[in-house]
């Protein structure tokens, strides 16, 4: 296909000036941890590169059609013969991260859709040890690791050689024919299937997604208002709280006044009797003296005479007035 005369064309001008471009560092570098000459680095690159380039092309071969990430995934493939002879670091995050790298790097003109950072690892992954699962959603794109000696094993082992021995694309280019045509609609109208049935998913999402954002939105403004009633409702309780407690600080002032009341009916009872007491005592005194005046009246008017009342009188002056006998 012409997908694959392309990658083809690009591949040998890579390996036509990866050698000049070599030729003119200087210095040593580091391939598969052993320091070489520039001239083993230019062997050894010129020996790996028709292995990778081989490899890219056999992988791109074997994508899949019609499906999301393929067209991004041959522009990939197509540039890293070209990124290994640039000794482009291997690129390592998340999906965004690992693309945009790679526009950083010139390995691709622009970041792609989401979607399409999603498919395009996994689907070169499947074919080659070029992608490898670092995580959940992290990947590591292998660029100048892909010039060791464990890694070429691996990319031989998986490539035809066949692949070592293609031909250049005539000069102008041919025309696709009928199938070809019919073959490349039937891809971009798979693909645009596809790119709508996914925009039709996440429309549905993002419409479940409002509705239950609808739904917690509901469900928070109900809260919210069951906790400003309660609010309200602890307010009306710690005023009422401050209330019995003021009532209760007035009962127990009424307490201590009753108690005092209490104590002074108490001493004024105890008194009354005391007094009452002493009534009857002076009652008895006043019935004795009342009867002693009478019975003193009875003997005045028995005795009639005046000679017995000086008599008597004498008497009383002597009994009332008599000395004190010396003790």
């Amino acid at each position: 296909m012409g997908l694959d005369h392309d990658a083809t064309s690009t591949d040998k001008a890579n390996m036509s000036t990866g050698s000049r471009d070599m030729s003119d560092r200087s210095g040593d570098m580091s391939v598969g941890g052993n320091d070489m000459s520039v001239a083993a680095a230019d062997d050894h690159l010129a020996a790996a590169l028709p292995w990778i380039a081989g490899h890219c092309r056999f992988v791109t071969t074997n994508l899949p059609r019609g499906v999301i990430g393929v067209s991004v995934a041959t522009q990939l493939l197509a540039a890293l013969p070209d990124a290994c002879r640039r000794r482009v670091p291997d690129l390592t995050g998340s999906g965004p991260e690992i693309f945009s790298k790679a526009v950083g790097y010139g390995l691709l003109t622009q970041v792609p859709s989401a979607r399409v950072i999603r498919s395009v690892p996994k689907l070169i992954a499947k074919a080659s040890p070029i992608f490898r699962r670092r995580g959940k959603r992290h990947w590591t794109l292998w660029i100048v690791h892909l010039l060791d000696d464990d890694m070429l094993a691996k990319i031989k082992k998986l490539t035809p050689s066949s692949q070592l021995r293609v031909s250049a694309p005539v000069t102008g280019g041919t025309p696709r024919s009928r199938g070809e045509l019919a073959t490349a609609v039937q891809e971009l109208t798979a693909a645009l299937a596809a790119e709508r049935a996914g925009s039709a998913q996440e429309r549905e999402q993002v419409a479940a997604l409002e509705r239950q954002l609808g739904e917690k939105s509901s469900a928070l403004a109900g809260v919210l208002s069951e906790a400003a009633e309660n609010a309200e409702l602890l307010r009306d309780a710690k005023r009422e709280l401050a209330r019995l407690q003021h009532r209760h600080d007035e009962t127990g002032d009424l307490r201590a006044e009753v108690a005092q009341l209490e104590r002074e009916v108490e001493r004024l009872r105890d008194a009354h009797a005391s007094a009452l007491a002493d009534k009857g005592k002076l009652t008895a005194e006043l019935t004795k003296a009342v009867e002693a005046n009478a019975a003193l009246a009875k003997r005045l008017r028995d005795l009639g005479q005046t000679a017995d009342i000086l008599n008597l009188a004498s008497g009383i002056g002597r009994v009332l007035f008599r000395p004190k006998k010396e003790p």
